[in-house]
């Protein structure tokens, strides 16, 4: 059996954060492990409040899962400043060779703030450079390339930019911009890889979660980074379309 960690935020809801994490792994027949960064106050309206784990306890509790559990995959999720991100960084510094997927939620669906201004620029330098694949929409794509996102051209010239800061594989989420939704993989070659649907017209919260944790356990499960983006995208559609 495969351990896959999560590193997020808990929402109360279970739409969103670490419990939709631990549940996409065990539907991918893997062993879900969590470490939660926040407790966050949060229901189908938006989030009301958060409440970070402090970083030495995020830390013991990483240093915990370094020392006595075998891990095959790694989803990051929601961080919340410097001090959480500075002990995920010493504890990426340790596992090498294992798929890290990070999706960097810097705000709720409702706009609430998640992640401190020190946290992004310590998220910059201390995370990007030891993930894998990363998964942003296309604001948070905006503010990590410091580029403007308003199309799939803007999109492209992100993921690109992200890229080139050493990122084995980038997706750049397109649902928030107008029109039918566009999502982008610039893979490990450099090749853009382009997937479109239709609009589903109704808000879930915690869709980029989903995501993110099923192109992990797809990585951790033997699938190259297209065919795991490809089919994380065919599930997504099956999920949206059919949740209840």
């Amino acid at each position: 059996m495969r351990n896959i960690l999560a590193i997020a935020g808990h929402d109360l809801s279970s739409g969103a954060g670490m419990t939709k994490d631990l549940e996409v792994f065990s539907a991918l027949q893997c062993h879900p492990l969590a470490v939660p960064t926040a407790f966050v106050i949060q229901g189908p309206k938006g989030v009301r409040d958060v409440h970070p784990v402090p970083a030495d306890r995020l830390a013991e509790m990483l240093r915990m899962v370094a020392e006595e559990i075998r891990v095959d995959g790694i989803k990051i999720g929601v961080t919340c400043d410097a001090g959480q991100v500075g002990a995920i960084g010493d504890f990426l510094e340790g596992r090498k060779g294992v798929p890290v997927v990070l999706d960097p939620v810097m705000a709720a669906k409702n706009g609430y703030p998640l992640l401190s201004p020190e946290g992004l620029e310590a998220l910059k330098e201390r995370i990007l450079p030891a993930v894998d694949v990363i998964t942003p929409n296309t604001e948070e794509a905006s503010i990590l390339a410091g580029l403007p996102v308003m199309d799939k051209e803007s999109m492209e010239a992100a993921g690109r930019a992200l890229k080139a800061m050493g990122i084995g594989g980038v997706v750049v989420k397109g649902g928030h911009l107008p029109g039918e939704p566009a999502d982008l993989l610039v893979d490990r070659d450099g090749r853009a890889i382009w997937w479109e649907k239709p609009r589903i017209d109704r808000i879930v919260h915690g869709t980029g979660c989903a995501f993110s944790s099923l192109l992990t356990g797809l990585l951790v499960r033997g699938y190259p980074l297209v065919e795991a983006f490809r089919q994380a995208e065919r599930i997504m559609e099956e999920l949206l379309a059919n949740t209840y």
